[in-house]
């Protein structure tokens, strides 16, 4: 959106980096900001899932925008989180008779690491996909503030040139790599 939009627009970020999109909860201040907000550029997350009603319903005027529509998931494997119990787990195991094998502290947050496969929501991963999506945030902002069509042509055209590029080189690092393994902080690539 910033690329599309560059000075015409201000960004928020619902979740910001280092934040869980799985249970974050929105600041009174951010409430107060899409209180304001003509668009609201959805991605498809589980935040969204449990929050857009909460975003709609203080903003009844706010156009959500779906940048996913029209780009199909592809379905994640079912993977499972696996930890090394410390001294106190191994101390209350007998304690906690069929609770899951995990820290004790995951289970008083009320964590749940024992993760199934759904569709893949990590689609801005994916330059072809960001394609899409970019086509999705130029029509939205060519819709509200059609007085600065061209200049969201022009910084629509540019970004997918980048993204072009990146795309490419992407392709040239990866070439003859098939079956590369990758260890993630998170499972991003179904």
């Amino acid at each position: 959106m910033q690329q599309i939009g560059k000075d015409l627009v201000d960004v928020q970020v619902m979740v910001a980096p280092g934040d869980a999109p799985h249970t974050y909860e929105p600041k009174p201040r951010q409430m107060v900001a899409i209180s304001k907000a003509r668009l609201y550029f959805a991605i498809g997350v589980e935040f969204e899932a449990a929050n857009l009603d909460k975003i709609v319903s203080t903003n009844p005027l706010i156009k959500v925008v779906h940048t996913d529509q029209g780009i199909k998931k592809i379905p994640m494997a079912a993977h499972h989180r696996h930890y090394e119990k410390s001294e106190h787990d191994k101390e209350n195991e007998h304690q906690k008779e069929g609770a899951p094998d995990e820290p004790s502290e995951a289970r008083e947050h009320g964590e749940d690491h024992h993760e199934h496969g759904g569709l893949d929501p990590h689609i801005w991963l994916s330059p072809p996909l960001v394609k899409i999506q970019a086509r999705t945030i130029l029509n939205a902002l060519q819709g509200i503030d059609p007085a600065h069509r061209a200049v969201y042509e022009a910084n629509y055209r540019n970004f997918i040139a980048r993204i072009d590029q990146l795309d490419a080189e992407l392709k040239t690092i990866f070439a003859d790599k098939q079956g590369l393994q990758f260890m993630v902080f998170h499972p991003a690539w179904g």
